[in-house]
């Protein structure tokens, strides 16, 4: 069954069988074909992480590290941003038009950090 109105024995499942469900009984059961489309899209998702928190960390760094080097911020904040976004695309998440893109978020944190290592430094 690939989908649609499942048989007497399914109906606890809402009535219906998407994909891979209900075929015994309830339990998740997945065909080579499927299984191998959710395992490449968990990689996807798995790489496009790690290529955002790679991203995210050498950006921190810099803005840590040498704050003036606005070259630097603007290019990696670029990369930071594409990656964010393709990581979006991949879960399924669609961009809001009036949210901060993440290296302006990752600025002001680093800015905020930096005002308090200085805010702390003044009462010392």
């Amino acid at each position: 069954m690939q989908g649609g109105i499942c048989p007497a024995s399914h109906r606890g499942l809402g009535g219906f069988c998407g994909p891979g469900v209900g075929r015994h009984h309830g339990l998740m059961r997945y065909t080579r074909q499927e299984y191998a489309k959710l395992f490449a899209a968990h990689e996807r998702i798995a790489v496009a992480q790690q290529d955002y928190d790679r991203l995210r960390s050498a950006y921190l760094q810099v803005a840590r590290h040498e704050p003036d080097h606005e070259v630097a911020l603007a290019l990696i904040g670029a990369d930071v941003d594409r990656a964010h976004a393709a990581l979006q695309a991949l879960v399924g998440l669609r961009p809001f038009p009036t949210a901060l893109e993440p290296s302006q978020v990752l600025r002001r944190q680093v800015a905020a950090e930096n005002e308090d290592d200085h805010h702390k430094a003044a009462n010392e």
